[in-house]
């Protein structure tokens, strides 16, 4: 306290305040008593030894305590018991309540004490409430915050960032103590160089080196001032004078750190958020198992996930640049470049075969469109599935509700599919088609004297041989023992020809227990305007003729 008087009492700063300020925030409301009550003694004890009469030394100690209180009244319901003065509108609050509230209330009752023990005119009275404001507003700005940290009372989020190194710690502050000592230690007017010093302990250290940047000017520059040194201490100008200038360097040095410190320090809590933010996407997106990409207007990869590597082999780095459809099957390449075409922000699914590290794989990729403002295409995103299993699956239903699952062969489903397909084709300049019905002579037969294990048997080695014959044409079984089949290009005689080949074919053949099994063939050759219920009728027809007319052979229909 001895530092906070100029010549003849009066004060320059007063930091005593400052310190109870840093208390009351730092410790429980149920702590205070025994900290106000240690305050006010230490005040009235100093006051005293200023030369104060006894009722004047306990009047200024009550008085100084209620400010302190009133501070910790404001600032402790808001801030709780530890300000972050990298957060704005806890440095506004802290502020407020220290620097303005509290001095404005001290400063009135020292005002009311004064004029209760000795009087005075208003402009006295004006003069000595702006001295104590002043004092106790520039002191708890330069010390409170430092009083606080000190004692433990500082939520400092952005710690981390601070250098860990002593020596980068220190330098920034020896810096302005150098600085300070270089101000103060002549009398030439650069105090600005205080505020350089200052904003580099603010850059490199935030809000705390702000706090002990201020609070090492002054204890350098009051110190200096009070014994007669620096730039303020020019000949004719009062105690009162230097040290007004003193606190208004102060304050300009406050206004240039602590509120900068804390903008920067948001912009650091910000920064390490949205890094934080991007690092937890990054994980989310890396961790699902569908690709995501990224890709510009010209449809080359700008991003992946980690999926790609599991997907394709390929190096994530590796990949950006590269064409989505070099990883497209080229038969599917079309399919992919359609679906582009018809981008809309909504999305386009599309299933393509892929080429990855585990070969041809089938992904149904979802890309949507990324447009400007101008709603030009600058490019897409989206997720590419693997759901090969699921293609397979479906197939499989598909071939199983199209295929015999005795023999193998297409069922009745799928004759008239395919003979519906052909049709078309033969309309559209596809040449003559025919058709050929097949019957197992006396099929009955064979399964009463050696059963129906020797049945399907027999039926089984018959769609075989039509297997083997039909060369890629349509082999179906179309119902009981009775097989078809559809020949695109072959007119009646070819047909003939053809089925001849086959009954001889299976009539030199012994199907043990069987030794000897024959069929029956029918031929139509479709004509002009001719549907598939008419064709069929037809080749039945002839079927039943050869069968009338001795089995073992084969018919044409008639035109």
């Amino acid at each position: 306290m001895l530092v906070s008087r100029m010549a003849g009492n009066v004060a320059a700063l007063w930091i005593a305040n400052a310190a109870l300020i840093a208390v009351l925030v730092s410790r429980p409301p149920r702590e205070w008593p025994p900290a106000l009550v240690s305050f006010a003694a230490g005040v009235t004890a100093a006051n005293l030894l200023f030369g104060d009469s006894l009722i004047s030394a306990i009047g200024l100690g009550a008085i100084n305590t209620v400010e302190g209180l009133v501070a910790g009244l404001v600032i402790r319901p808001r801030l709780g018991d530890r300000p972050d003065f990298g957060d704005r509108s806890d440095l506004v609050w802290f502020v407020l309540g220290a620097a303005f509230v509290a001095p404005m209330v001290g400063a009135m009752l020292g005002v009311l004490f004064h004029t209760t023990l000795v009087g005075g005119n208003v402009l006295e009275l004006w003069v000595a409430w702006r001295a104590w404001f002043l004092a106790d507003c520039l002191g708890n700005l330069a010390f409170a915050p430092l009083f606080t940290m000190a004692l433990g009372g500082f939520r400092d989020p952005d710690a981390a960032s601070v250098p860990a190194s002593p020596l980068a710690n220190f330098w920034p502050l020896a810096v302005v103590g150098a600085t300070s000592i270089l101000v103060f230690a002549q009398p030439q007017p650069v105090a600005y160089l205080l505020v350089a010093a200052t904003l580099v302990a603010t850059f490199r250290l935030g809000p705390r080196g702000a706090a002990l940047a201020i609070a090492i000017v002054a204890l350098i520059g009051g110190g200096a001032t009070l014994a007669g040194f620096g730039p303020f201490t020019v000949a004719g100008r009062s105690p009162a004078q230097e040290g007004a200038l003193f606190q208004l360097l102060l304050g300009v040095l406050f206004l240039c750190s602590l509120p900068v410190a804390a903008v920067l320090a948001e912009r650091s809590r910000l920064a390490a958020r949205l890094a934080e933010g991007e690092a937890r996407y990054r994980d989310l997106v890396d961790n699902i198992g569908d690709l995501v990409y990224v890709t510009d207007a010209e449809f080359r990869f700008t991003a992946l996930n980690t999926a790609w590597v599991k997907l394709t082999g390929v190096p994530v780095a590796a990949g950006i640049g590269r064409m989505t459809t070099d990883f497209i099957h080229p038969d599917d390449r079309h399919l992919l470049i359609a679906a582009r075409d018809r981008l809309t922000t909504s999305g386009e699914r599309v299933t393509v075969r892929s080429l990855t590290i585990n070969g041809v794989r089938h992904m149904s990729v979802l890309a949507h469109a990324i447009r400007d403002d101008a709603g030009r295409l600058i490019g897409t995103r989206g997720t590419a599935t693997d759901v090969t299993a699921q293609v397979e699956a479906e197939a499989a239903l598909r071939l199983a509700a199209e295929t015999d699952a005795l023999t193998g062969l297409a069922n009745r489903r799928r004759l008239l599919a395919g003979l519906d397909l052909a049709l078309v084709n033969a309309d559209n300049g596809g040449g003559p088609l025919s058709l050929v019905l097949l019957d197992v002579d006396r099929f009955k037969a064979v399964n009463d004297q050696y059963g129906h294990p020797a049945g399907d048997a027999v039926l089984v080695a018959i769609a075989r041989e039509l297997l083997s014959i039909a060369g890629g044409h349509l082999a179906a079984r179309f119902g009981g023992e009775e097989f078809a089949l559809v020949l695109p290009g072959f007119d009646a005689r070819a047909a003939h020809e053809f089925s001849e080949v086959l009954r001889a074919r299976i009539a030199a053949r012994t199907l043990h227990p069987v030794p000897r099994v024959t069929v029956s063939l029918g031929i139509a050759e479709r004509q002009p305007g001719e549907g598939a219920a008419t064709l069929i009728a037809r080749a039945d027809a002839a079927l039943y003729a050869a069968k009338a007319a001795g089995r073992n052979q084969v018919m044409r229909a008639a035109a």
